[in-house]
């Protein structure tokens, strides 16, 4: 008799509708949670987009104030120091307020097409030309080097230093 009570309860139409809702539950799940995965990563593109659009702000602002006057290192070891150092972030815009004025556009356009294996190895040559740079005497007003980079400071009307030139190929 026992075994008439367990077949009466046992269907498999309620099998079915036991599995079937137990596969919507699973599905309203996952649609729950695709649905948090692409609002967090839409946010999260949203977010980086507008830390993007400032930054691009922030550059254009300094390269702006930066151009507008004579920018530079107190000493030959410093201004090759901020060359190398916005080189190195990128800033291509700001490293051409290093030269002289004069010498600005064509430095504008210097690193176009340059691969980043020669933007680091040039890093690497001034890192050295800034070591040796740091023995030079600030009281003259230029200093000159050919070896690591063949290059030339000179110090302008309000005490900075600013390159009047680097000669370096970049390819």
């Amino acid at each position: 008799m026992a075994k008439n009570i367990f077949r009466d309860k046992f269907s498999w139409k309620n099998v079915l509708k036991g599995v079937g809702i137990f596969a919507g539950g699973i599905i309203l799940v996952a649609i729950i949670a695709f649905g948090v995965y692409e609002i967090r990563i839409s946010s999260r593109d949203k977010r980086l987009s507008e830390m993007e659009a400032t930054l691009k702000v922030i550059q254009d602002r300094l390269f702006q104030r930066q151009n507008a006057g004579i920018y530079g290192g107190k000493t030959p070891a410093e201004t090759i120091y901020l060359y190398y150092e916005f080189l190195e972030s990128r800033l291509f815009g700001v490293i051409g307020t290093y030269l002289i004025p004069e010498k600005r556009a064509e430095e504008y356009r210097r690193y176009d097409g340059v691969s980043e294996k020669e933007i680091l190895a040039f890093v690497e040559e001034l890192r050295a030309a800034e070591i040796l740079a740091r023995t030079a005497d600030p009281k003259t007003p230029v200093f000159t080097m050919d070896s690591p980079v063949d290059l030339k400071l000179v110090k302008m009307e309000n005490g900075v230093w600013e390159f009047e030139y680097i000669n370096r190929k970049l390819e």
